[in-house]
């Protein structure tokens, strides 16, 4: 049983209050969990300091030394 699964199981005492919902549910559970196990590990790059350093200094970003 996935991560996931554990979650669902603890929402529903009874596994029927879920089942209508379940397969939408957990699609879209693993669709988010996807997606931030691309993006996230992109934030801790040079590329978004440089970028989050410029909107926090109100500058257009500087990605010349990135190329």
């Amino acid at each position: 049983m996935d991560h996931v699964e554990q979650v669902f199981d603890r929402m529903a005492a009874d596994y029927h209050q879920l089942e209508p919902w379940y397969e939408h549910l957990y699609a879209r559970v693993h669709a988010i969990l996807r997606e931030a196990s691309h993006f996230g590990p992109r934030l801790s790059g040079a590329e978004a300091r440089e970028a989050i350093a410029a909107i926090m200094e109100k500058r257009p970003p500087d990605f010349s030394k990135f190329t």
